[in-house]
């Protein structure tokens, strides 16, 4: 990665702030937030204040690159939760933040306050659960108007499931039922000219409501498997999105509608989101040997595109997700970070 000026240099010269207030939400329940935004005419800077305002979705095709500014959104206070910083999905407004075992605080993002509002823990819940990573889905349970909330489950190899869990709000509280279990059966993908994951893929719905993706590799990404590094794939199976009706769902290779692989060039998978026609992933530990990452897929054109270099940022990488132009992505440390959506696309 090219290295560039260091992060979070700010000079008077290269600021240009500009406070404003927006609010509402996107297509797909999307917060556009309600606090002060700051824009900043320069390279990479922190944010002082608290800066979770949407503008416009990405008009497709045709909005070109915006300079990357890596910005510092906020830092989340853990309150009672004690366990490590894992998955997280927004939510009109609400970034509800999974952590290790299944603790769930949930943010108000338009009041910009770091405190969680509330906290809850997830159906799936137990000692086994990373709760790696997570999407909200468009599909509403028995008119809840939270809609199903899409939960890696597990913390192993051999463990291939999603839980897809119901959060329910009543007067501030929340409480989640876990309603469907997914599991993957690839047993027959290799005979079926198919790819299998070495194990423990992302279950990533996708912003259509009709298909849910699997993202993964061939080999362990967590250096274990360092041999194969030249052999490795990035695996990305497409499937349709189960109905909830049932509580158990297998999925084998008759249920694939696709799958592509793409080269291999960075360690440590961590949790990701699709947008659109985007899958965006994160990546690493934050560490000299295993720096943070991000890597974008065209799902149409089925291609890995260019890197997007946030390396400066060193943090352990958990999850990220799509809030109005910005990709916005949470580390170990509970920073919220965010870069322009084009700049991401290379658009």
């Amino acid at each position: 990665m090219n290295k560039k000026a260091p992060l979070f240099i700010m000079t008077a010269a290269a600021i240009l702030l500009t406070a404003c207030m927006r609010s509402g939400t996107t297509a797909g329940g999307q917060t556009t937030g309600a606090t002060p935004a700051i824009s900043f005419v320069a390279t990479t800077q922190e944010n002082t204040k608290n800066d979770l305002t949407d503008s416009a979705s990405l008009p497709e095709d045709t909005k070109e690159a915006e300079p990357m500014v890596i910005t510092k959104a906020i830092k989340f206070n853990k309150g009672t939760v004690k366990n490590s910083v894992q998955g997280m999905s927004v939510w009109q407004g609400k970034l509800f933040q999974l952590y290790h075992t299944g603790d769930c605080n949930v943010f108000d993002l338009d009041s910009g306050s770091p405190d969680p509002i509330a906290t809850f823990r997830l159906g799936s819940a137990s000692d086994g659960n990373h709760a790696n990573n997570c999407n909200f889905s468009t599909v509403h349970y028995n008119g809840n108007p939270i809609p199903l909330l899409y939960v890696v489950d597990g913390n192993s190899g051999d463990v291939m499931k999603c839980s897809v869990e119901n959060i329910v709000e009543k007067d501030g509280k929340y409480t989640s039922e876990r309603i469907q279990t997914l599991h993957l059966d690839q047993s027959g993908f290799a005979a079926a000219g198919y790819m299998p994951y070495w194990g423990w893929p992302s279950w990533i719905v996708g912003t259509d409501g009709e298909y849910i993706w699997l993202h993964g590799a061939r080999y362990r990404t967590n250096r274990s498997m360092d041999a194969y590094y030249d052999e490795n794939r990035y695996i990305i199976t497409k499937f349709r999105l189960p109905s909830p009706d049932k509580k158990l769902v297998v999925l084998t290779v008759a249920d694939v509608v696709e799958q592509f692989t793409t080269e291999y060039d960075v360690n440590f998978t961590q949790g990701g989101t699709v947008y659109g026609k985007y899958l965006f992933y994160t990546f690493g530990t934050g560490k000299t040997d295993n720096p943070s990452a991000i890597r974008a897929w065209d799902l149409e054109a089925k291609k890995l595109l260019p890197p997007i270099d946030v390396s400066e940022v060193t943090e352990e990488f958990e999850d990220c997700t799509v809030i109005g132009d910005r990709l916005y992505f949470i580390t170990q440390k509970s920073n919220l970070y965010y870069i322009p959506l084009s700049s991401a696309v290379g658009k």
